[in-house]
């Protein structure tokens, strides 16, 4: 699970918010202060960050492409312009063919 750092004034705000029942605990004020920055996030912004994840976290470019908010097609073209191609196969045909399917992309 993550954990965080908060100033002592973010800290007083987030037991507030809890105390006052604007939210039922920590978690849920954490999880709608990430969607709602997230939904705030310009359409570029979230193709970055999916493309990160992607590149660093075990994920299909689907996922990434839900992540981001797009299709799988303009995810996939974006990965590409981003240099990031997974291959994720041990034997040496199955690679050459994704090399030759990537190039199409």
């Amino acid at each position: 699970m993550a954990q965080y750092v908060l100033t002592e004034r973010q800290a007083l705000i987030e037991e507030g918010l809890v105390a006052a029942g604007k939210f039922g605990n920590k978690s849920e004020l954490m999880r709608t202060a990430i969607d709602t920055l997230w939904k705030q996030s310009s359409k570029d912004e979230r193709m970055n960050i999916a493309t990160e994840l992607y590149a660093s976290h075990p994920m299909s470019i689907a996922y990434a492409a839900e992540v981001a908010g797009v299709g799988v097609v303009e995810m996939s073209q974006a990965l590409k312009a981003a240099g990031v191609i997974r291959l994720g196969y041990d034997d040496e045909r199955t690679q050459a063919v994704a090399r030759k399917l990537a190039k199409r992309l």
